[in-house]
């Protein structure tokens, strides 16, 4: 959604706020800025909200999609905990290693703290990888303990590959 925003010099009210543009039909200032002179600026903020918010969604309907799989799954209660955590684990990588991929490419910033960040990046990686791994190392001993048949265990591997 497109913002306008309107400063004041030296006024102690709250700047206005306006989702047209300075260029539409409509009374663009607010009412209260008709006899002062104001500088104005226009921000549209429409195509970054909108892909954050897709990649966002993308990212929360896939893990959502997996848990609703895992949910509807015929698999016991404690089988279905540990698929879901894997997936979580999963898409945390994937946010994480999309993040490293937005600092190695982002100009802004210094080459100081392009290399704090990209660190901090891999050592959360790091963690997540180590959760993961041990998320499926306790799932590979609790499908041996519980003795499921082979249909289990396809479900199994079907939902954890998915």
């Amino acid at each position: 959604m497109p913002i306008s925003l309107y400063t004041k010099t030296a006024s102690s009210s709250v700047p206005s706020v306006s989702t047209k543009p300075p260029n539409t039909t409509t009374n663009s200032k607010p009412e209260s800025d008709k006899t002062s002179s104001n500088a104005s600026f226009y921000v549209d903020l429409s195509p970054f909200v909108k892909e954050l918010t897709s990649a966002s969604e993308k990212g929360e309907s896939s893990l959502l999609s997996k848990k609703e799989k895992i949910d509807e799954s015929s698999l016991p209660t404690g089988l279905k905990d540990l698929l879901k955590r894997i997936a979580e684990y999963r898409e945390k990588i994937k946010e994480k290693q999309q993040e490293l991929q937005d600092v190695m490419n982002d100009s802004a910033l210094s080459d100081e703290e392009r290399k704090t960040r990209i660190d901090a990046l891999q050592k959360e990686i790091s963690s997540y990888n180590t959760a993961l791994s041990q998320a499926m190392l306790q799932l590979s001993e609790t499908v041996d303990q519980m003795d499921l048949d082979d249909k289990a265990v396809a479900e199994v591997m079907s939902l954890v590959m998915s």
